[in-house]
């Protein structure tokens, strides 16, 4: 009885690794691999525009508030399964600096980053 138990827990936490893992990592390769479109903001008209990116735990939901050609403001309206909201806030900074997508990822943050462009990219060419 207690080996048939112990083999039971050792066969659940198997099923608790190996499905934690899949959470964690899906969605990574294809949103490591985006591609992130610069946007002409000269061709977008004032508004508040709401975008995102779908990609498993790094799916986000953000608006982007532009004025006269330019990136005012990013926030976010809802965030990735696990929280990145520092990260995302850096590049939120870098891209109303640069008033361009084409920023460099935050240092170990390559996927997050890209979640957060795609995000934004998708918003501003609606």
């Amino acid at each position: 009885m207690i080996k048939f138990i112990l083999i039971s827990l050792g066969v659940l936490v198997a099923i608790i690794v190996i499905g934690g893992t899949i959470f964690m990592t899906y969605g990574m390769g294809r949103t490591k691999n985006a591609i992130i479109s610069d946007v002409n903001l000269s061709r977008v008209p004032d508004g508040v525009y709401k975008g995102s990116y779908s990609g498993g735990r790094w799916s986000n939901q953000i608006m982007v508030a532009v004025s006269g050609g330019k990136i005012v403001t990013v926030v976010t309206s809802k965030p990735m399964l696990i929280s990145m909201e520092e990260i995302a806030q850096k590049v939120y900074s870098a891209v109303v600096e640069k008033q361009s997508l084409q920023v460099d990822t935050v240092s170990s943050a390559t996927v997050t980053t890209k979640a957060v462009l795609k995000a934004i990219e998708n918003a501003l060419k609606r």
